[in-house]
């Protein structure tokens, strides 16, 4: 937190902005302070968002914080070819393998 002398008022939200490194259109999202928690929606798989939080009070909007992210590739369309489990001897520790989909 700031010291006192620089802090200009309680915090009445959060808003939560991603931009896709492709696009010019943010996923935005905005709460109240205590609500527990906030969820954006939208991400498309392998795509790399610059995403940006603000707190705002009644004098305003403080800086940004900012983070770059990229999110996971897409599930497969087809299950895998095979998953087995291996035992190593400690039953505490199993070796578990998953052949992906063939492609194409």
């Amino acid at each position: 937190l700031p010291p006192p002398t620089q802090r200009n008022g309680i915090i009445t939200n959060y808003t939560i902005s991603c931009t896709p490194d492709t696009e010019t259109l943010p996923l935005v999202e905005t709460t109240l302070p205590g609500v527990g928690g906030l969820t954006v929606r939208g991400f498309r798989p392998f795509t790399e968002y610059m995403c940006t939080i603000v707190a705002t009070n009644s004098q305003g909007s403080g800086p940004p914080a900012t983070v770059i992210t990229m999110t996971n590739e897409d599930a497969p369309d087809d299950p895998p070819q095979s998953a087995s489990v291996t035992t190593t001897g400690n039953p505490e520790r199993l070796i578990f393998t998953v052949q992906p989909p063939q492609a194409g």
